[in-house]
């Protein structure tokens, strides 16, 4: 459940993610993990973003909640079964039970993240796609 209490999300052995409005009662969005298992996900602090961890190389990927829309994978080794923001939202921590790897990454803050996200939206040249990248700290 979103700290807000507007959204949930259910997990599948299929790679789906599926997120309900809590409030309006309905399926709002379906995501497809680049994993075969989805094995957890977590809100981020503004229910705004949903981040899954799955099994499989690109083990992580944020997500816009409200329509499903991909907006960031990053890498990862091995599978992910734990996930958690920090509290401003700026830093993603990921981590397996099994064998203990652990992975951080900070992201730019939203307001970087939505700035780059209306100058995509407002980019209609052809082939104007640009390259999001993440460093480990």
């Amino acid at each position: 459940v979103s700290p807000d209490g507007r959204w949930t999300s259910i997990r599948s052995r299929q790679g789906e993610t599926v997120v309900y409005d809590a409030v309006a009662m309905e399926r709002s969005s379906v995501v497809q993990a680049a994993g075969q298992q989805v094995f957890s996900s977590t809100f981020s602090p503004d229910s705004r973003r949903l981040a899954t961890g799955a099994s499989g190389r690109e083990t992580l990927q944020l997500w816009q909640a409200e329509t499903g829309r991909e907006l960031l994978t990053l890498p990862g080794t091995g599978s992910v079964f734990f996930l958690q923001f920090a509290e401003d939202g700026n830093t993603l921590l990921a981590g397996s039970f099994f064998g203990g790897s652990w992975q951080m990454w900070r992201a730019p803050s939203w307001e970087v993240i939505q700035a780059a996200e209306a100058k995509d939206a407002a980019s209609s040249a052809p082939g104007g796609v640009e390259r999001a990248e993440s460093r480990k700290p």
